[in-house]
């Protein structure tokens, strides 16, 4: 942690090795500030710090003439795109230096790079003859190690179209649907022990409270199960959609007592209620119970949820019927996806309600 005050002779420093290394970023003061040491810190300090291994070499000290200094043999030995060189002239006249500074690019040659050393010479090496001329720019390298310079090439693909592609998903919810639209009910007759049961008794149909008949429909005190669902597919309309079942009443010491169980198949427009009345029905203490429900509709309801398995992202709670705009809204602004647009659609044949599955 540095704190007001703090000062180094040494400072150790990031560096970005990339091709071509860089240290621009190296500090960053977040606020604060670095200034040169005094007993009342006042002038900023230069933070530019070179790229790492670059160090300035050659012929450092040159002559000025009619006021133009001119290097012809400085070398920085390390590739980095933002060298920094301080040059500085001392006039005797003031007592004082001149300084101005140059930002510089060290690149690699563009065919090779070689760099030879008087002492230890590679055979082959041509000291200071690595050069490369390519339009208006002229690569020396510079003396040291030999250090071949791989090439690189850039491949660029490119197709065309003249048509635009648009990927398309399906998302899709579903059921059983000869399971989900199935429900059932049942309902039972009884009289005194001992007692004969025999007359009557009716039944009438609706959903939602809408009958589905005029008439209530009447039937015989034991009528058999396939007599009843031939009646009540005739009457109601529901041929092939009906089964019943019929079975001596258990819990009745009667006579004649009997339970009927009857299954809509198809019950996705709606689930029927069967009213009983056994007004008709004969013998002591005769009487019909209520219709109860012993299988209800198992179709869709809820929500469901999706996920981008790219960034993780999670949506809300999505309902099972949900509109296409519902959805791209969604998708768009909860996954953070693009959407050009969402079409929705039961897929159902036979009845087109989101229950039963939807896309």
């Amino acid at each position: 942690t540095v704190q007001l005050g703090d000062s180094t002779e040494s400072l150790d420093y990031w560096s970005d090795e990339e091709l071509l290394p860089s240290s621009s970023m190296s500090l960053r003061l977040n606020g604060g500030w670095i200034r040169l040491k005094s007993t009342n810190p006042v002038l900023d300090a230069d933070l530019h710090i070179n790229p790492i291994d670059g160090f300035l070499d050659g012929d450092k000290v040159v002559g000025v003439t009619e006021g133009v200094a001119l290097f012809r043999d400085l070398k920085i030995g390390q590739r980095g795109k933002d060298f920094k060189i301080w040059f500085q002239s001392n006039v005797s006249s003031t007592g004082r230096a001149l300084q101005v500074s140059e930002l510089v690019k060290i690149d690699a040659s563009i065919e090779y790079e070689v760099q030879g050393d008087l002492t230890i010479r590679d055979p082959g090496d041509l000291y200071g003859s690595a050069v490369s001329l390519h339009e208006g720019m002229l690569a020396v390298g510079a003396p040291g190690k030999q250090n071949p310079t791989p090439e690189i090439q850039v491949v660029t693909v490119h197709s065309e179209s003249a048509i635009e592609e648009h990927e398309v998903q399906v998302i899709a919810t579903s059921v059983n649907r000869d399971e989900a639209v199935i429900s059932s009910q049942r309902f039972s007759t009884c009289a005194d022990a001992g007692e004969t049961i025999d007359g009557s008794f009716t039944l009438t149909y609706s959903i939602d409270g809408v009958y589905a008949f005029a008439l209530p429909i009447e039937l015989d005190s034991d009528v058999s199960a396939d007599q009843l669902r031939s009646v009540l597919e005739h009457e109601l309309n529901l041929a092939g959609l009906i089964a019943t079942s019929k079975t001596i009443n258990p819990s009745c010491e009667s006579q004649n007592s009997w339970i009927w169980s009857i299954t809509f198949l198809d019950s996705s427009d709606g689930v029927g209620v069967l009213e009983t009345d056994g007004e008709h029905l004969i013998g002591n203490g005769a009487h019909i119970s209520q219709a109860v429900p012993t299988r209800n509709v198992d179709m869709l309801r809820g929500s469901f949820r999706l996920e981008n398995p790219f960034n993780g992202f999670i949506s809300r709670e999505i309902p099972y019927d949900a509109s296409s705009s519902v959805v791209k809204d969604t998708i768009q602004e909860d996954l953070a996806i693009s959407v050009l647009s969402v079409q929705a659609e039961n897929m159902d044949s036979a009845s087109a309600i989101p229950e039963l599955g939807r896309r």
